[in-house]
C-alpha cells in the first residue's frame, strides 16, 4: 500500500507541470479573448470581468486536470514520454478548439452552445466558410497555444517553481469542490446574460450545453402526461382531442377586414422575411433612420410594433410565418418528412394559388426547401438556379450567394413569367447576415461615413463606427426593398397584392439592450387595398400570420378553412395601447424552451424573472412564485411539443387529406394479410403509372402487426422507368420503427414524353421471414396542383 502511494505521488510530481502549463495557458487564452472584444466590440468594464473570467478559467484547469491525471498515470505504466505526449495532444487539441469558439463569440457575441448539434456538417461547413473569419488570424492563434504548450512545459519540467506535490493535491482537491458551485449564471449590475457571456470559459459553457443536450435528446416522450398549464398557453382556444392534444376548434374572427376596403378577387401575398430585421431599425435608432424607406413603408401600413419571432436564430421564422406550428426538437424545418400538418401553401393551393420561395443564398439551409417541397411549393428560386449574369458572392473560394438587390432582380425577372394571380410569393433577404458583404460597398461606406458627420451623441457615433459593415448593411437592404415594393408597384397585380414584411429576429451582431430584444421584430401589412393606416402596439408573434391571413380569406372571399386545426398561434390582436394576452415560449440558440413572455413578466432561461414596460424595456423582479408559475407554462409547452411532433400527432391524416392541396394518385384501400417464409414478394402498390412531375407522398399504416424480428420482411417504394429500364427511386423503409406509419416523401424531378414512369410499392421477404398485417391501409398522392 505505501509503494502504491510513493508510485501515485511521484506520477503526480512529473504531472504537475502540465497543470501550471495550463494556467499559462488560460491566461493567454483570455488575454487573446480581452484584445478580441476589445477590437470587435464596445464593452464597458471589460478588463474587469475578463479578469473574473480568468479566475474561473483557473479553477476549471484545477477540475480538468484531475481527469487528466487518471489518463496520464495509466498511461505513465506503458512510457513517461508517451504520457506526456498524450497529455500534449489533449490539451493542444482543447486548445485550438478554444480558440475556435473564440472567434465564434467574437461575431456572434454569445458563446457557442450545443445549437451546433442541430446543425449538418454541410450547414457547418457553409456558415464557417462565408463567416468573416480571419483564418490566418486563426492558424496564427493556434500556432501560438502550441508554442505556449511546448515553451512551458519545457521550462517547468526543468526548474518546477514553488509549488509542491501537497499544494498541487489540495489546489485539484478545491477545484474539484468548487465545480459544484459554478454558477447558471453571473448577475452584475442588471446585465446578467451579457456578464455571463464575457465571465465564463467559452469551452466549459459548449461541452455542458452539449452533454445536458444529448441527454435531454435521449429522453424521448412517447405518451403525454396531463398539462395543467394548457390555458396559459392558449387562453383562447378551444381544444377537442385528447390524441391530438392541440387539436382546436376555427372559430376565431377576422380582424383584418374593417381595415381593407372591398374586394371579391382573391389577393396576392407577397410575405418579405427581412434577415436580422429588428424592430428597433424602424424610425430612429442611435439618433439616425438606417431606414428611411422601410420606416415611411409603415407609417403608411398596418404596423404592429411588439411583434415576437419565436426563435432567436433564423430556422423557426418559416415554419411559424407559414404554418403556425410548435417548434419540434431542433426547429420545425429539422424534423421528417411524416408530420401531417397545414400551411398556407398546402391550403391556399387547392384555390390554384401557385407558390414561390425565393433566397439569395442555398435553400438546403435550415432544410428550407425541405419544409416547402413537403407544402407543395409550386417553384424554388434559390443561389444554385440564378443565371451566370448574376455577381457571385464569395468569401475566399467559397460561394456564398447573391445580395438583396440581386435578388430582387432575379424576383422582378422571374414574376413576369408566373400567373399573375392569385399568387404566393415568399421572400426571404440575407444581406443583413454574416458575410455582411454588398455590393456598391464603395457608396454605402460613404453613406456611413456621412452618418458619423451628423450632430449625435459621441456615444453613439463609436457604436456606429464599431459596426460600420453592419449598419452599411442595413442601409442596402433598405434600398433593396424599396426597388421590390416599386419593382411589384409597375405590375398589373399590384393593386390587388397584399404585402406583409416581417424580420427573422433581431440582428445580434449589434449589441441589443436586453434578452428579450432579440425577439422582437416589427410586423408590416401593406397594400393598395388598405383603407388607412393604423399602429398597434399590442404583443404578437410570426405564429398568428397565418390564423389572421386565413380567417381574413375566409370571411372576404369564402376561402375553405380547415374547421379544427393545430396552429398554435391566435388571430392578431389589434389593441392599439400596449397589452399582451397570452403566453408566449421562445426557442433559444441552444434550442431549448426556457424563455417565455407571460402578460408583463419576462422569465429568461428558467431563472431570471424580469417586468416589461410598455417600451419592451426590462426590469429585474423577485417574485419566487411567478418565476414557478411560468417554468411550469413552459414545462407544459415542452412536453407538447415533444409529444405532438415526435408522435405525428398535430392533426390526423383524414383532416390533412380534406384542406391540404393533393391530388389522389392511388385512393386509400384497406388490406388484410399474410406473408410466409415462401413469399418473395409481395406488391401493395404494383406499377402504377407516375404522369407529371412534383413530390409525392406513399402513405402505408397497419393497426395490427406481428413478425419475427430478427428476419422482418422490407417494405420497399421504387419508381422505374421501363423505357430506360432504370431505377429512378428505391428505399428500403422501416415501418417497424414508425410504429407502423409510414409517410413517405420523394420528387419526380423530369419526365421526358418517352418515359414511362411506374411507381411500385412491395415487401421484399428477403431474409425468409414471415408478417401477419391487419388492417392494413396505403395510398400514394401528389402534392399541389
Amino acid at each position: 500500500m505505501q509503494a502504491k502511494r510513493v508510485e501515485i505521488l511521484q506520477v503526480f510530481k512529473s504531472f504537475i507541470p502540465w497543470i501550471l502549463t495550463s494556467i499559462y495557458l488560460v491566461l493567454f487564452l483570455r488575454v487573446v479573448e480581452t484584445i478580441g472584444l476589445s477590437k470587435n466590440h464596445i464593452i464597458e468594464n471589460l478588463f474587469f470581468y475578463e479578469a473574473l473570467g480568468l479566475i474561473l478559467d483557473v479553477f476549471l484547469i484545477g477540475v480538468l486536470h484531475v481527469f487528466l491525471f487518471i489518463i496520464y498515470f495509466f498511461v505513465t505504466k506503458i512510457s513517461l514520454k508517451i504520457a506526456n505526449l498524450t497529455i500534449g495532444i489533449i490539451l493542444t487539441v482543447l486548445a485550438v478548439s478554444h480558440t475556435g469558439l473564440l472567434f465564434y463569440f467574437f461575431q456572434m457575441f454569445f458563446p457557442l452552445n450545443q445549437s451546433l448539434l442541430g446543425y449538418s456538417m454541410q450547414e457547418i461547413v457553409f456558415t464557417v466558410r462565408t463567416s468573416n473569419v480571419n483564418y490566418t488570424s486563426f492558424y496564427l492563434l493556434s500556432i501560438g497555444c502550441v508554442f505556449v504548450i511546448v515553451f512551458f512545459f519545457r521550462i517547468l519540467k526543468i526548474k518546477m517553481p514553488l509549488f509542491s506535490i501537497r499544494g498541487g493535491i489540495v489546489f485539484l482537491f478545491f477545484c474539484l469542490i468548487f465545480s459544484f458551485f459554478i454558477p447558471s449564471r453571473i448577475s452584475l449590475d442588471g446585465k446578467k446574460n451579457l456578464n455571463y457571456n464575457l465571465i465564463i470559459n467559452k469551452s466549459y459553457y459548449f461541452y455542458q450545453s452539449a452533454l445536458n443536450y444529448k441527454m435531454e435528446k435521449n429522453n424521448t416522450i412517447q405518451n403525454l402526461v396531463e398539462t395543467h398549464y394548457k390555458h396559459f398557453l392558449f387562453p383562447k382556444k378551444e381544444f377537442i382531442s385528447e390524441e391530438y392534444p392541440l387539436l382546436s376548434k376555427t372559430n376565431e374572427g377576422d380582424v383584418l377586414q374593417p381595415f381593407f376596403k372591398e374586394n371579391d378577387s382573391l389577393p396576392n401575398i407577397v410575405i418579405i422575411l427581412v434577415e436580422g430585421l429588428g424592430n428597433r431599425f424602424i424610425g430612429n435608432y442611435l439618433d439616425v433612420e438606417f431606414m428611411p424607406f422601410l420606416s415611411d413603408l409603415a407609417s403608411k401600413s398596418l404596423y404592429w410594433k411588439n411583434v415576437l419571432s419565436t426563435t432567436e436564430r433564423s430556422y423557426g421564422a418559416i415554419p411559424s410565418i407559414l404554418a403556425s406550428t410548435p417548434y419540434a426538437e431542433k426547429g420545425f424545418t429539422f424534423t421528417n418528412s411524416d408530420l401531417y400538418h397545414f400551411s398556407l401553401i398546402n391550403i391556399l393551393g387547392k384555390y390554384d394559388y401557385y407558390s414561390t420561395f425565393f433566397y439569395g443564398q442555398p435553400s438546403w439551409f435550415d432544410q428550407a426547401k425541405d419544409f416547402f417541397n413537403r407544402n407543395g411549393i409550386n417553384r424554388i428560386e434559390h443561389a444554385y438556379t440564378f443565371p451566370e449574369k448574376y455577381k457571385k458572392i464569395m468569401v475566399d473560394d467559397y460561394f456564398w450567394g447573391y445580395d438583396d438587390k440581386d435578388l430582387v432582380r432575379r424576383i422582378l425577372e422571374v414574376i413576369d413569367s408566373l400567373p399573375i394571380s392569385p399568387r404566393i410569393d415568399f421572400i426571404y433577404t440575407g444581406s443583413m447576415h454574416p458575410p455582411f458583404i454588398i455590393s456598391e460597398k464603395e457608396k454605402y461606406d460613404a453613406k456611413i461615413n456621412a452618418v458619423l458627420n451628423l450632430s449625435i451623441s459621441k456615444k453613439n457615433k463609436q457604436l456606429i463606427k464599431k459596426y460600420k459593415d453592419y449598419f452599411a448593411s442595413i442601409l442596402f437592404t433598405d434600398d433593396a426593398l424599396n426597388m421590390l415594393i416599386n419593382g411589384y408597384r409597375q405590375r398589373p397585380e399590384f393593386e390587388n397584392t397584399i404585402f406583409i414584411i416581417t424580420g427573422d429576429h433581431n440582428m445580434s451582431h449589434i449589441p441589443m439592450v436586453s434578452e428579450l430584444e432579440k425577439y422582437h421584430v416589427p410586423l408590416i401589412i401593406y397594400s393598395s387595398l388598405l383603407k388607412q393606416p393604423k399602429v398597434f402596439h399590442s404583443v404578437n408573434s410570426h405564429l398568428d400570420i397565418v390564423p389572421t391571413l386565413l380567417s381574413f380569406l375566409s370571411n372576404r372571399n369564402h376561402i375553405d378553412v380547415p374547421a379544427e386545426n393545430a396552429f398554435i398561434g391566435k388571430i392578431l390582436d389589434t389593441c392599439t395601447h400596449f397589452r399582451n394576452l397570452q403566453a408566449f415560449i421562445f426557442m433559444t440558440q441552444g434550442r431549448l424552451t426556457t424563455d417565455i413572455l407571460f402578460e408583463d413578466y419576462f422569465l429568461s432561461q428558467k431563472d431570471y424573472l424580469y417586468k416589461v414596460d410598455s417600451q419592451f424595456q426590462l426590469q429585474p423582479l423577485k417574485n419566487d412564485s411567478i418565476k414557478s408559475l411560468l417554468n411550469s407554462v413552459a414545462s407544459d409547452f415542452t412536453l407538447l411539443n415533444k409529444y405532438v411532433c415526435n408522435n405525428n400527432k398535430l392533426i390526423s391524416e383524414q383532416l390533412y387529406r380534406k384542406y391540404a392541396d393533393i391530388n389522389m394518385v392511388v385512393q386509400p384501400f384497406q388490406y388484410d394479410y399474410q406473408i410466409n417464409k415462401q413469399t418473395e414478394f409481395y406488391n401493395i402498390i404494383h406499377q402504377q403509372a407516375l404522369q407529371k412531375t412534383g413530390f409525392y407522398y406513399f402513405d402505408f399504416s397497419a393497426k395490427q402487426y406481428t413478425s419475427f424480428p430478427s428476419n422482418i420482411p422490407h417494405l420497399v417504394v421504387e419508381v422505374r422507368n421501363t423505357t430506360t429500364n432504370e431505377s429512378i427511386l428505391w428505399e428500403s423503409l422501416n415501418f417497424i420503427e414508425k410504429n407502423g406509419k409510414i409517410h413517405f416523401l420523394f420528387s419526380i424531378d423530369t419526365i421526358k414524353p418517352s418515359d414511362n414512369l411506374l411507381f411500385s410499392a412491395y415487401f421484399w421477404n428477403e431474409q425468409k421471414g414471415t408478417l401477419s398485417i391487419i388492417s392494413g391501409n396505403s395510398s400514394l398522392y401528389r402534392l399541389g396542383r
